[in-house]
């Protein structure tokens, strides 16, 4: 602003209220419909204006009120910078309208359509001076332009692409028909300001005075430290910020029509209450609000209009918030309704600022919205001790605790995350305060049943599966090695695939049965489910156990059901597949008309495809012979057998599974151990643990005696009672 134009600022009056703004406003669009009109002031004794419709015949306006038109028009504008300038009292029109850079063409038809449908002097006015008899954009044309040519280059403010529609400023119900309507229908169009809109443009509040219950605006209080995260994690949060920080278009208000980049930051988990505080975290970080947006609102519905997602997005860039779509699985699901995903793209690309999306699980890259993620994050599940000193928080200040309270142990029991593990806390706590004033201490019991009682188990009883996060490395792992060289194939080939079906062709040719499968077999406790934690383990996934005896349903359609929910949800979420006691559900398909089988070959047969489309990774687990179907055997790449370890390796798993910490005496013999006992992994773990907790309780070390004792309560397997297992042979 040049220095003389400072000086009239500083001379023009600024406005003492928002109200005595929008008076002024107000008068100066009625002065604007007279000098349309030629002077011409309405007539009150005559018909309602409702029903009034003239003929309308644009003429040049008198050159003397033409005059005194600018000069008034100059005054106001003088007497908004002048109050804007000055800085104590906010005029949230001027506000917006410096926000979104709109013209003041732009910035009359806003206003405009708050005033219209409120005062009556103005749309008698309106009317007649534009002949329409009705608040529609060939009215607004009319209005405010002078000619023909004016009117013409006026139309694109109307356009969905346009600031008004972008930003969900005004809402004109076209998207849907835009490009099949006709031009009648386009100048009948009757553009509406949202409720929202308006409310702040007369002063009275956004947003926190009025919330529909799907969105929230939050001001950030919790900060990145006070969130339980490992040390990685929060460093990787912190470039994200860096990055979006350094990005201009972050902070640009004034982005064009056309679609740029997204800027999407993508925070997966399995705690949503863990994740939404690290999107507030984000928000904060950037000096940003938090609007949080409940994602089914768009997805419980056919989804066929853009618009609520359009003014969602522009309400959150008004008020300078990140909008967040919380619980947005349905948004990468590769199933999702195409239209939705389309919209979803193309909306948050136009928005061309800072989004998050939360979502539960493990994210499907391959999928419209997934491709199109900028900043992927994982937010992990809370270590056990930082869970123990996360419930002692909560406990109510005062509260009485009983010494049997074991925090680490409950928190090992209650495997909830975030809101969840709130209730279950404020539950206990309940509980506790009904007993008797002499017995109101918090105790273990009041946890264990208000989890027990409440829908928040972790683990039910019917669970078709579990989730696991694998710890196991093949470094903890001890297998023969030419097993182990077998296993090392099985996390080569998972780098190898790209090569294999891209860059060598045979995509082109194997359209199905591209999942890496193996099974493994051989008697209880021979490391076959450490071996499939150690794969998933060295592969970054998380390990996904199917329980087959959860998965069979006595309803017709249900069986089938699981399986192909089963294997989607892991496409889905990256996760290695393993089927545990493989033999109830992968034999072969019985050849005979009785009742049973017809449902048994449907189990297979799904089995079999799901097997086919899938590209992840799919490991079997056996503990005895049964006889394969040959369908499947085709299909599984590696077939290992675990055996029953020999002396060297039996002696290298003692070695193994004695921690460094453990208190040993001298007289340990580990080599005449593995001579002694013919024990798999499994039985060598529980006699080290019973001789532990023997010795702990005498407060003596580990002895060799200790461990003979508790290895001879152990049962032996006989290796040579074991047979041969064999693809298609009979069980």
């Amino acid at each position: 602003m040049t220095t003389a134009r400072c000086r009239k600022v500083a001379e023009a009056k600024p406005f003492q209220s928002n109200n005595e703004y929008l008076e002024e406003y107000t008068a100066l669009l009625e002065a604007l419909c007279r000098l349309r009109n030629g002077g011409q002031e309405e007539d009150e004794d005559s018909t309602p204006y409702r029903s009034r419709r003239k003929a309308y015949v644009a003429s040049p306006p008198d050159p003397i009120r033409q005059k005194q038109y600018g000069k008034m028009e100059k005054a106001f504008r003088k007497r908004t910078e002048a109050t804007i300038e000055k800085g104590e009292v906010k005029l949230p029109l001027a506000s917006i309208s410096m926000r979104y850079g709109l013209s003041d063409f732009e910035e009359r038809i806003l206003f405009a359509s708050l005033l219209y449908p409120t005062s009556t002097s103005f749309a008698r006015l309106m009317d007649d001076t534009t002949g329409c008899g009705c608040f529609n954009i060939r009215a607004l044309l009319r209005l405010f332009c002078a000619s023909k040519d004016e009117q013409t280059a006026a139309r694109r403010v109307f356009t969905p692409r346009a600031p008004l529609s972008r930003n969900g400023l005004l809402d004109t119900g076209c998207r849907r028909s835009w490009k099949t309507m006709s031009e009648e229908d386009f100048l009948s169009l009757r553009p509406e300001l949202p409720f929202r809109i308006s409310t702040m443009i007369l002063g009275e509040g956004f947003f926190d005075s009025a919330s529909d219950g799907s969105q929230r605006l939050i001001i950030p209080e919790t900060t990145l430290d006070d969130i339980d995260l490992p040390e990685e994690t929060k460093a990787l949060i912190r470039r994200v910020v860096d990055f979006e920080k350094n990005r201009k278009s972050v902070i640009d208000a004034n982005a064009g029509e056309e679609s740029c980049d997204p800027h999407l930051i993508l925070l997966y988990g399995p705690s949503a209450t863990t994740s939404l505080k690290t999107a507030g975290a984000i928000a904060g970080m950037l000096g940003r609000k938090l609007l949080r947006i409940m994602t089914n609102r768009f997805l419980s519905r056919e989804f066929d209009e853009p618009d609520d997602l359009v003014r969602t997005l522009g309400m959150a860039r008004l008020d300078n918030a990140i909008p967040c779509f919380t619980r947005a699985e349905g948004l990468f699901d590769e199933d999702c309704y195409e239209h939705i995903a389309e919209v979803f793209s193309e909306e948050l690309s136009a928005f061309n600022n800072t989004v998050i999306l939360t979502i539960t699980g493990q994210p499907c890259y391959t999928s419209l919205l997934g491709s199109l993620v900028s900043y992927p994050v994982e937010i992990p599940t809370p270590s056990t001790g930082n869970s123990s000193s996360f419930i002692r928080g909560l406990i109510p200040e005062g509260t009485p605790i009983s010494p049997d309270l074991d925090f680490d142990l409950l928190a090992e029991r209650l495997r909830f995350t975030g809101t969840a593990l709130e209730r279950a806390v404020r539950a206990a706590c309940a509980r506790a305060r009904l007993r008797s004033e002499n017995d109101g201490e918090l105790k273990m019991e009041d946890f264990i049943q208000a989890s027990d009682n409440d829908e928040l188990q972790d683990i039910r009883a019917k669970a078709t599966t579990y989730r696991t996060r694998a710890r196991a490395r093949l470094a903890d792992v001890v297998l023969p090695e030419p097993l182990l060289a077998d296993v090392r194939s099985i996390i080569s080939a998972v780098s190898a695939k790209g090569t294999v079906f891209d860059e060598w062709g045979f995509g082109e040719s194997y359209r199905t049965g591209r999942s890496i499968s193996a099974l493994f077999y051989g008697p209880s406790g021979t490391g076959k489910t450490l071996t499939a934690e150690a794969i998933a383990g060295e592969l970054g996934k998380p390990l996904r156990v199917v329980q087959i005896s959860g998965l069979m349903d006595k309803y017709v359609g249900e069986t089938e059901k699981h399986i192909v929910e089963v294997f989607r949800s892991a496409a889905s979420a990256g996760e290695v597949l393993l089927f545990d006691e493989a033999d109830a559900m992968f034999a072969a398909r019985v050849d005979d008309s009785t009742h049973s089988s017809y449902y048994i070959n449907s189990h297979t047969n799904t089995l079999l495809h799901e097997m086919d489309v899938f590209g992840g990774i799919v490991l079997l687990s056996s503990n005895r012979e049964f006889a394969m179907d040959k369908a499947f055997e085709r299909r599984i790449r590696w077939k290992l057998e675990f055996p029953q370890p020999d002396a060297s390796v039996r002696e290298r798993i003692w070695r193994k599974l004695l921690p460094g910490k453990a208190p040993l005496a001298e007289d340990i013999d580990l080599a005449a151990l593995a001579r002694e006992f013919d024990f798999s992994g499994g039985l060598i773990r529980s006699t080290i643990l019973k001789a532990a907790f023997e010795a702990a309780s005498m407060g003596t070390r580990i002895t060799q005696e200790l461990l003979r004792n508790a290895a001879r309560n152990e049962r032996i397997v006989n290796p040579e009672a074991k047979g041969g297992i064999g693809f298609g042979a009979t069980a």
